[in-house]
């Protein structure tokens, strides 16, 4: 039987951790905590050890990790980008004496991409993934997490990590146009980027710039608020909100693919995706992916796929655990 690894998906919000052994097996013994609990990942780790009653031995016997942080690791270094922990590779490593690795969360995401089960996945339109080709993935959130997966020549997989969520949003049409114009205004700097309207945050901040536009007084309303009425009332700001809301999320994932040359997949996911899960198909998320003018025909071909699974983060650490 295979050695226990232990795995995290840490986010802005909570972590959640896990027990794997091997990426073709599910994650088991995970528990999730809020990261405002705990002042640092170490004390999160071991609060998850007594939680689970582990026994000296059983702890010993735990020689590999992997944790999926919300932010870009930086010499070894995670600082959350929307969170206040510091993790430390070195540190955790010497603490627990643990064979350890640190990566970005969407690179933990893009690591799982080849193990996931059909039921794990809901296709959102387009042909069928090409072999041996590039595959992104992205998400709302916290923030806005983007990551890649592109063959090498032993076929195995080489993950992307980066912050391209931060790249500048590029609006199309008059509205989008007025969105821009408004955050510009409220935010500090003035640079507007796609995380700024692509998270749970800026979805918020979406209601607001459209409730400015349209002349309607509103009160702030948090992004679950949002995505509850816009579900439920079709006539509603949150349904435009929404709406608008899926149409970038599916131009920034149309861009991605021609950036990385997805022809493997484009894949969403996240917290805020996840609650949008009945919408998606039938909103214009698709329409704005394909919608590229002269590579129109590119993307029509690409797949688009939701990953509705419950832990595709923390295999994708286990898988990165196993590798050399």
């Amino acid at each position: 039987m295979a050695d226990p690894i232990l795995v995290a998906d840490i986010g802005g919000t909570n972590v959640r951790f896990g027990l794997g052994t091997v990426p073709q097996e599910p994650v088991t013994k995970i528990l999730k905590y809020k990261i405002s609990t705990f002042p640092n990942p170490e004390t999160a780790v071991r609060k998850y050890f007594d939680d689970l009653g582990l026994t000296k031995a059983e702890r010993v016997a735990i020689k590999k990790a992997c944790f999926a942080a919300a932010g870009p690791v930086e010499d070894d270094v995670v600082s959350l980008t929307n969170g206040s922990w510091v993790i430390d590779k070195a540190h955790i490593a010497q603490t627990f004496d643990l064979e350890f690795k640190l990566i970005n969360d969407f690179s933990g995401l893009a690591n799982a991409i080849p193990y996931l089960k059909e039921n794990e996945l809901l296709k959102l339109g387009g042909g069928e993934p090409v072999e041996g080709s590039p595959k992104a993935i992205f998400g709302p959130g916290t923030g806005l997490g983007v990551s890649g997966a592109v063959p090498d020549r032993s076929g195995s997989w080489m993950v992307l990590s980066g912050e391209g969520g931060h790249v500048a949003f590029a609006p199309r049409g008059d509205i989008e146009d007025r969105i821009l114009k408004i955050l510009r205004r409220r935010i500090s700097g003035g640079r507007v980027s796609a995380e700024r309207l692509l998270s749970g945050s800026g979805l918020e901040m979406l209601f607001e710039a459209l409730a400015e536009i349209e002349q309607i007084a509103v009160l702030p309303q948090s992004a679950k608020e949002i995505v509850e009425t816009g579900l439920r009332d079709e006539s509603s700001l949150q349904r435009q909100t929404i709406s608008l809301f899926c149409g970038l999320l599916g131009k920034f994932g149309g861009d991605l693919a021609l950036m990385l040359g997805s022809r493997g997949g484009v894949y969403l996911a996240g917290g805020v995706a996840l609650a949008l899960r009945d919408f998606l198909p039938e909103s214009v998320f698709r329409a704005r992916f394909e919608d590229k003018g002269r590579m129109e025909k590119f993307n029509a071909d690409i797949p688009t796929f939701l990953l509705i699974g419950d832990t595709p983060a923390l295999t994708g650490c286990v898988a990165a655990a196993s590798y050399p």
